[in-house]
């Protein structure tokens, strides 16, 4: 079977991409090679995006093409000159669902890319010349409000109220079986490293907008349903505490978990709540010293995992402890010992 040019191409690109790569090459945006570059400050981004939407609206998997990809990579690139409601509309064509190796890692390095280059945006009125957009030609009787509305439109629009959608999507990609599409470790690792590392805009959302009791039911239906979210979880609490000084999340975390029950009957609940214990324990003692009173409860639990989860924990914890110098004079410190 003879296969197209842009099938070619097609192979050529799933044989390349390797998202570890990509994510290391994006340390250094400017310095990031697009073979089929576009610069954005001197192609107008309207009609690029909307041929790359026109395809990936058709057929998904066209996001393998260089030619679509390459569109993509350069609107981010150059997002500093990619006006706000072109932005949005990027980030609808990235929110697809699907269930293919190469495009999910593809459409998840894309995500990734948005998180930072979307701050870059700016609002019409944070530019210091703003250019008046141009006039299209109208007929007799025609009326320019849809240019002014435009206008507005970029006048208002702001990341702040991209976050609520852009959560979405990460939480969808969250939800895959990773395990079903990824064979081995390391690629699924990759995968997920590219999900769960704008960790801080989670932390942002959760600050900064409310997103406090949304963001606690999120992490506590991904501990009882989605195993392999347990270490993530506690990464991005432990981030939230240590970078954002907002250890409230976490504690309430903490405390619903040490509210519950486990019978010698459960497997997956106790085993993905007891690797989230322990990873926290090592990520933020602190955090987790402040609720180990409740949490001693589950030493006594009938599930075997919780119970060694909370020995494995209470290691953690003396650990921190004796390399501290206030542990005498830690009140948490003292619940521990007797």
């Amino acid at each position: 079977m003879s296969l197209s040019p842009v099938d070619n191409d097609e192979l050529d690109m799933n044989h390349g991409f390797e998202p570890q790569d990509e994510l290391q090459s994006l340390q250094d945006v400017s310095s990031y090679e697009i073979p089929n570059e576009h610069d954005i400050h001197e192609t107008e981004p309207g009609p690029l995006l909307q041929h790359a939407v026109d395809r990936t609206a058709r057929d998904s998997e066209s996001i393998t093409e260089p030619e679509i990809f390459d569109i993509f990579r350069s609107l981010l690139k150059y997002a500093d000159a990619v006006p706000g409601p072109l932005m949005s509309k990027l980030l609808d064509s990235i929110a697809v669902v699907m269930a293919h190796k190469i495009p999910l890692e593809m459409y998840a390095f894309l995500l990734h890319w948005f998180v930072s280059a979307a701050e870059k945006v700016k609002l019409r009125s944070e530019e210091g010349a703003p250019h008046p957009p141009p006039k299209g030609r109208r007929g007799r009787g025609g009326k320019a409000g849809g240019s002014r509305a435009a206008a507005r439109t970029a006048d208002t629009w702001s990341w702040v109220d991209q976050i609520p959608g852009t959560l979405e999507l990460f939480s969808k990609a969250m939800k895959l079986k990773t395990h079903r599409i990824w064979m081995t470790s390391p690629e699924r690792d990759a995968f997920i490293t590219c999900i769960t590392r704008p960790a801080y805009l989670v932390c942002i959302a959760v600050k900064h907008h409310g997103h406090a009791v949304a963001a606690q039911i999120s992490i506590m239906q991904s501990l009882q349903y989605y195993e392999h979210l347990s270490e993530p979880m506690a990464e991005l609490l432990s981030c939230l505490a240590k970078d954002f000084d907002h250890a409230q999340l976490g504690d309430e975390v903490l405390r619903e978990i040490a509210g519950m029950s486990f019978n010698a009957q459960d497997t997956k609940g106790p085993r993905a709540f007891s690797r989230f214990l322990v990873k926290y324990s090592e990520e933020s003692p602190r955090s987790v010293l402040k609720q180990i009173s409740l949490l001693l409860d589950h030493l006594d639990s009938e599930s075997y995992p919780m119970r060694m989860a909370l020995v494995e924990v209470i290691g953690s914890l003396i650990r921190e402890l004796s390399s501290s110098e206030d542990m005498t004079n830690d009140s948490s410190a003292g619940s521990l010992i007797s």
